[in-house]
């Protein structure tokens, strides 16, 4: 019985550890920021570079982070979408 001393232990701290990842899992729970990667998709996703970004990704993220001008994308053939994608996020962005 004295062997088990650890075993119970360690099944005791792990149930307790588990337990409270779990609540802090779902209390500091964030939503993630789905505008990146909705614009990324609206990009054509050439990775280029002709726009001066490594990739797409970057050209989103700069595009949402810091009002980049999407036109600098060359082989973007349909700017529309972007433009109205970036239109109603101004729209919601007033709302609040």
């Amino acid at each position: 019985m004295e062997n088990m001393y650890p075993v119970i232990i360690c099944v005791a701290l792990g149930l307790i550890f588990g337990a409270l990842l779990s609540f802090a899992s779902k209390k500091f729970y964030v939503e993630p920021d789905t505008r990146i990667s909705d614009l990324e998709k609206l990009l054509p996703n050439v990775n280029c570079g002709a726009c001066g970004h490594p990739g797409c990704h970057a050209m989103a993220e700069a595009i949402i982070e810091n009002g980049e001008d999407f036109h600098k994308c060359k082989p973007l053939k349909d700017p529309k979408p972007i433009a109205d994608f970036l239109a109603s996020l101004q729209k919601k962005e007033a709302a609040k």
